[in-house]
């Protein structure tokens, strides 16, 4: 279908619009940022880089034991309720704690064995192997330098079985060392000048092989308040710092993060998924909530039905998100309204983050912060459903419009909530990233996150738009 002269114009308006609306949301945020006092995010950085500033002698770490997985319950808990709540089940909890009885509470604080060894993507992580990001890669390799140990598989991930020695390398790079720690060779070197223990004769640099037990001094810190400075741009004029800003937005190249030194727009892409996951749930609640609502309230099920339907829908517009998932935490969960629970809430159980690996453990975990997220969007949408069907423009097209209009209205309240609500359910969204970074004072991370959202809004906007306005040229048509 091609488009009318006018509906070109349309159109280019539109893009227009969504490009300076853009421009204004990101200049409010560089804003935000020049207008916060310049020294406190200084201080904040020296402090988190500073921390117990000096060096330490470590040693190569090359080989190592495998322990037991354990965590430590509080007292009054039961191996029942420890093996529900870890998803585990009480005969598998019960063989790696003989000394428990399972009908019995714990006395005290006990430090209770889960598994009879440890995850090979922990190993990994914690021995620094390999970066968090290439855990996978990391679990081959050593696997790889492993073979003559067999890993067992438990709820569909490898362990390495406790009292087993692995061997993480047998050698490795002063180069290869100072990334998996996130630091430079520069860095290293610095700190371990000739004559000291881990460069006694001279010869370190990059390519320096290191054995397992070899000491070697890591710095503590490394950054300087002129350095922090200069990191920040805080040494610039405003105006070129506001061209570097809105030049490095324009090319989505947020710099690295102060904290890992990943890419920052790299640490929000992998944060994405979480985010998505809950506003389309949420986004599903909304519609199958507020259109039978707003059917009801318009009353074409009858009087009685619109009373009903008029006292949810307002009810849903008022209920306040935050208090309302606290509520059915205590609804659902053991212990809480009902003594046995409708279900335990896996806050820590990874495979529940992603629908694909565990349906029922995603919906455990988000079936509560996108009902209370998808709340207020219902009663939106049932209000603007039964304006529609009230004033006899119950047509198919006329609704999809309201439906339309309605998350054009409350879209950014409602990203936002459900931003806030991972911080509840500490899902691994953008929003548990947002509070994580800030705190951290890691700016480059919180302008990717910022951006980001603000481009997304825009192009919601922009598309809303759209179907708006070629559902007005059907209605014309027909």
């Amino acid at each position: 279908m091609s488009l009318s002269p006018g509906d070109r114009r349309r159109l280019l308006a539109r893009v227009g619009l969504a490009l300076v609306s853009l421009w204004v949301a990101l200049s409010i945020i560089f804003l935000l940022f020049i207008g916060a006092p310049g020294d406190i995010l200084v201080s904040r950085l020296s402090n988190l880089e500073n921390q117990g500033a000096g060096q330490r002698l470590v040693e190569v770490v090359g080989e190592i034991e495998v322990g037991a997985t354990t965590k430590s319950y509080p007292a009054a808990t039961t191996l029942p309720k420890i093996a529900e709540r870890e998803g585990l089940s009480l005969t598998h909890v019960s063989s790696l704690n003989p000394h428990i009885d399972p009908r019995r509470p714990l006395s005290q604080s006990t430090v209770i064995v889960l598994l009879d060894g440890e995850w090979l993507r922990d190993l990994v992580v914690w021995n620094r192997l390999v970066l968090p990001e290439d855990a996978a890669e990391g679990v081959e390799l050593l696997k790889l330098r492993n073979p003559e140990i067999v890993f067992p598989s438990f709820r569909g991930h490898e362990y390495a079985p406790a009292g087993a020695t692995l061997t993480l390398h047998r050698g490795i790079s002063v180069a290869e060392f100072a990334r998996v720690r996130r630091i430079t060779v520069g860095d290293i070197l610095e700190v371990n000048p000739r004559g000291t223990a881990g460069n006694p004769d001279g010869r370190l640099h990059a390519d320096s092989l290191l054995q397992h037990g070899d000491g070697i001094v890591l710095p503590l810190t490394r950054m300087t308040e002129a350095a922090i400075r200069h990191r920040l741009g805080l040494d610039r004029s405003v105006g070129r710092q506001y061209a570097a800003f809105l030049w490095g937005a324009v090319r989505f190249d947020f710099d690295t993060s102060f904290q890992s030194q990943e890419s920052a727009l790299g640490i929000v892409a992998g944060r994405i998924a979480g985010t998505v996951q809950l506003n389309l749930f949420a986004l599903i609640v909304a519609l199958a909530i507020g259109v039978p609502l707003g059917l009801l309230a318009s009353g074409v099920r009858g009087f009685r039905a619109a009373q009903v339907g008029r006292l949810l829908s307002t009810l849903a517009l008022v209920a306040p998100s935050f208090w309302l998932a606290l509520l059915l935490i205590i609804v659902v969960t053991p212990e809480g309204l009902f003594e046995g629970g409708l279900w335990s809430i896996p806050l820590t159980d990874p495979d529940a983050r992603n629908i694909t690996d565990s349906p029922s453990q995603f919906f455990k975990l988000y079936s509560i912060p996108a009902v209370s997220g998808g709340l207020l969007l219902s009663g939106v949408i049932a209000l603007a459903v039964r304006r529609q069907f009230e004033g006899g423009g119950g047509s198919r097209l006329l609704t999809i419009r309201a439906l339309i209009d309605s998350l054009r209205q409350y879209l950014p309240a409602f990203v936002g909530m459900n931003l806030l609500l991972e911080l509840l359910f500490n899902l691994e969204g953008l929003g548990l990233l947002l509070l994580q970074r800030i705190i951290q004072a890691d700016q480059p991370v919180v302008i990717a996150i910022a951006s980001v959202t603000a481009l997304f809004l825009v192009w919601s906007f922009l598309m809303l738009d759209g179907a708006r306005a070629m559902l007005a040229r059907r209605e014309q048509t027909t």
